[in-house]
């Protein structure tokens, strides 16, 4: 984006139209790089998402998003359990992705209403506290060597995954 078309941005994060965005949410937790959550709402806004939410100790700085800040809300949260009182008072599911003994194929799951994709950070993945309260657990299948994918590519995945399935049961 040119610096021109930048300086037309909005210079706040909101006020939004929500009822023209989706009805799913991103929560990326404990990143290790700010680029990633950049990348992470550039995808939220591709697919309209309603919200990205960070949750840890360090919040998110504006850069890497190419406005994408201004297009989408997102909010911070220290703690991985006051996430999930936030979700679960907004009614929405929660869904990690996440490889382990209770995932379901990307391929074969059926998406509750509402979810809360759960990005797992970078190195360590999903904090226990989303793990328990989990409603479903979707891992991408991975055929080569390497076993997992960036936050933002693990994000944009299970999007379109989500938003293609949507639209076909409309």
């Amino acid at each position: 984006m040119e610096r021109k078309d930048r300086e037309k941005l909005p210079k706040r994060n909101g006020p939004y139209d929500l009822d023209s965005r989706s009805d799913f949410c991103f929560v990326a937790q404990s990143f290790q790089k700010h680029a990633n959550i950049g990348t992470l709402l550039r995808c939220a806004d591709a697919g309209k998402a309603r919200e990205v939410i960070v949750v840890g100790r360090k919040g998110w700085k504006k850069r890497g998003a190419v406005g994408g800040t201004v297009c989408v809300p997102y909010r911070h949260f220290r703690y991985p359990r006051e996430a999930i009182a936030y979700l679960r008072d907004k009614g929405m599911t929660i869904v990690d992705v996440e490889k382990n003994e209770r995932s379901i194929s990307l391929f074969e799951c059926v998406y509750p209403p509402k979810p809360a994709f759960v990005l797992g950070n970078e190195v360590y993945g999903v904090y226990r506290d989303f793990l328990e309260a989990a409603d479903l657990i979707v891992e991408i299948p991975m055929y080569g060597h390497i076993q997992s994918l960036n936050v933002a590519v693990s994000g944009a995945v299970v999007m379109y995954d989500y938003l293609q399935k949507k639209s076909r049961a409309l």
